[in-house]
């Protein structure tokens, strides 16, 4: 037994005098005589002659001789029954047990294999006495590959199962890492633990944000001869358990490559503190000779490391921009255009009201927040009910299927096949993704209606989603997976505000750990005002949606309130939702649309007409009110999500 343990100790009489009060005196001896205790057993035999009593010790039935009365010392106990009635015969039985320090500690998991640098294990064993029995409220702890220690908290208590998530650490020594779990608990006793040895490997490095500016830090994929190119990346760590994290230092070389397909520039990215990202300050000014046409800014494969041996990344990342013609234009040449066009917007003010709206696609976004949708993120689509969230979601994840990405869709609201119809009307067919298993629909409304056979028999069991969307993670294998989530009014009706929060918190966690993108639809006035102002501030973008009643005449208006890593324009931009061009339309003025422009006619530039957005997000002047990007399909370099990892 071990040190703290309680042994029970039971005397017997078998042939004695029947139906006779017997008195036994019980002696124990710690070892070495380090302490001594008695006590006195009463008992009466039988018809038979026959009799019994047990005793635990220690108990208070021990009364100390000297030392202590307790299983505190190492080594053999003897124990000895003296029957002192009806007869005295001296010491009839004697006894040993042994006490021990020794645990038995086993880990159960990991069993060996390898990690990723920013992947989490879980740590788990058991701790035992040497009679197979439970420790509970032990001092548990493993090795890291570091040769640190990090505690193992019990599970359940009185189960003597503990447990811990490492995450490795993108320092942590590449190669074996051979772990040891200790236990020991408040009585002296102790154990170690089996070995298990686990492979880590490096992490990788993956470029996001990858966007080209303009000499006005302006995101744009025009240039003409004069311009001059600067590109913008940010490199994330492919794998950092349940937080993003972003490399920091160092510089990398990226390529400029022309439409004739030789690179044309070397450049080099240093950190840029101040921008959170890698930038090129000197860029690449565009010559008249330069070929036209579309080019090419590359971060070649493995050209990235840090000092801990992580690289990337795994394939060649590029974006794509396009060169113009153009011609050295003097400043009094830009002058002579200014004036003229003074004189002409002066003058044409009945021209100007004649001109009306454009009506631009959903590329727009792009357009109020100076660049794609950041990934690894959470949003959060708020709204008045019926105000076009729900279509804008639609938008937003065809758009991502048509780039290539892995979508989910957590289905609160419609059935899938509703969904499917709905989206179809829009002329967005998900079936084929569907089949593919590029999209994954996780029916949560057909639990809520009461079918027995429902994918999520009890959608408000958030531990029965989250093994579903973690299922849907996993299937991945790493790729980036953006999940889509409509919405949360079933959700905080069925739940505290409490554990809604958390859920939204930890899901959105694990699809930003991803590369994916977490986007979260709420209908104001459905959930409550105190929630959503956590919901806010927890989240990384923000799209609000408002509807506005004049009469019989009701508008519906789109504000960006917040997106990291984006200058954001709040402007309320009215929209209709239309069928025909690809879901929502905004309502913008042209004169606002030039206004745009505008900033690029400036004495310092040598070409004129550069556009500083993607064509496809501004309509062209001639326009008439056609959608731009309507009919097209997106692609990674132009979807409202951008450019996903490689």
């Amino acid at each position: 037994m071990n040190l703290g343990n309680t042994a029970t100790l039971t005397f017997s009489v078998k042939g004695g005098t029947t139906n006779t009060p017997y008195t036994v005196i019980v002696n124990v001896m710690k070892p070495n005589g380090t302490g001594t205790a008695s006590a006195t057993s009463n008992f009466v035999t039988d018809s038979r002659g026959i009799g019994s009593d047990s005793f635990p010790y220690p108990s208070s039935s021990f009364t100390a001789l000297n030392g202590t009365v307790a299983t505190d010392k190492l080594g053999v106990y003897t124990v000895s029954a003296n029957v002192t009635a009806p007869a005295p015969l001296g010491i009839v039985a004697t006894l040993q047990f042994i006490v021990s320090s020794q645990l038995t500690v086993v880990i159960s998991r990991p069993t060996g294999g390898t990690i990723v640098r920013g992947t989490g294990v879980l740590i788990t064993a058991t701790v035992s006495d040497l009679n197979s029995r439970p420790v509970s409220r032990a001092i548990v702890s493993a090795n890291t590959p570091t040769g640190n220690k990090i505690g193992l908290i019990e599970t359940v208590p009185g189960s003597g199962v503990y447990e811990v998530s490492y995450d490795a650490q993108l320092s942590d020594p590449i190669g074996a890492w051979t772990t040891q779990v200790t236990a020991a608990d408040l009585v002296g006793n102790a154990g170690l633990s089996n070995q298990v040895t686990v492979t880590i490997q490096t992490s990788t490095l993956v470029v996001e944000d990858f966007v080209a500016y303009d000499a006005r830090g302006l995101p744009s994929t025009d240039f003409s001869p004069g311009d001059t190119i600067y590109p913008f990346f940010r490199i994330r760590y492919g794998t950092t358990g349940s937080t993003v994290q972003y490399l920091k230092d160092g510089q990398f070389k990226l390529s400029v490559i022309s439409s004739s397909g030789i690179p044309i520039a070397n450049l080099t990215a240093i950190y840029d503190y101040t921008r959170s990202g890698f930038s090129t300050p000197t860029g690449y000014a565009v010559n008249q000779g330069d070929p036209v046409g579309s080019w090419l800014v590359i971060v070649p494969t493995g050209s990235l490391s840090d000092a801990y041996q992580n690289t990337g990344p795994t394939f060649q990342t590029s974006i794509r921009i396009q060169v113009h013609t153009g011609g050295s234009v003097s400043p009094t040449s830009y002058f002579a255009y200014l004036l003229s066009g003074a004189f002409t917007l002066l003058s044409g003010v009945v021209v100007f009201k004649k001109l009306g709206v454009a009506h631009v696609g959903s590329n727009y976004l792009r357009v109020l927040m100076d660049g794609p949708i950041p990934r690894s993120s959470s949003i959060l689509v708020l709204g008045d009910s019926g105000s076009g969230k729900t279509v804008l979601a639609y938008r937003l994840l065809n758009d991502e299927l048509e780039a290539g990405h892995l979508c989910t869709l957590l289905s609160y609201d419609a059935f899938p096949e509703s969904v499917r119809a709905r989206m179809a009307e829009f002329g967005w067919d998900i079936t084929t993704y569907i089949k593919s298993g590029q999209l994954e629909i996780i029916d949560c409304y057909s639990g809520l209606t009461g079918d027995s056979g429902a994918q999520v028999k009890e959608p408000t069991d958030l531990t029965e989603v989250t093994i579903q969307v973690t299922g849907a993670l996993n299937k991945a294998k790493g790729a980036p997976v953006s999940v889509f989530l409509d919405s949360l009014t079933p959700i905080f009706n069925g739940l505290e505000a409490r554990q809604a929060i958390s859920f939204i918190q930890t899901l959105g966690a694990k699809v930003k750990k991803t590369g994916g993108v977490f986007v979260v639809l709420a209908s104001i006035g459905a959930v409550p005002d105190e929630s959503i102002a956590k919901i806010k501030s927890t989240v990384d973008g923000i799209i609000e949606l408002d509807v506005v009643r004049k009469g019989r005449k009701v508008t519906k208006y789109l504000s960006i309130m917040k997106m990291e890593r984006r200058r954001v324009s709040s402007e309320a931009v009215p929209f209709d939702i239309d069928h025909k061009r690809g879901g929502l339309v905004f309502r913008v003025h042209r004169f606002r649309l030039w206004r745009r422009f505008l900033p690029s006619l400036s004495f310092d530039r040598t070409a004129a007409g550069k556009r500083s957005v993607p064509e496809k997000t501004l309509p062209e002047s001639g326009s008439r009110g056609a959608n731009q990007d309507g009919p097209s399909s997106p692609s990674p370099d132009n979807s409202p999500f951008g450019p996903a990892p490689p």
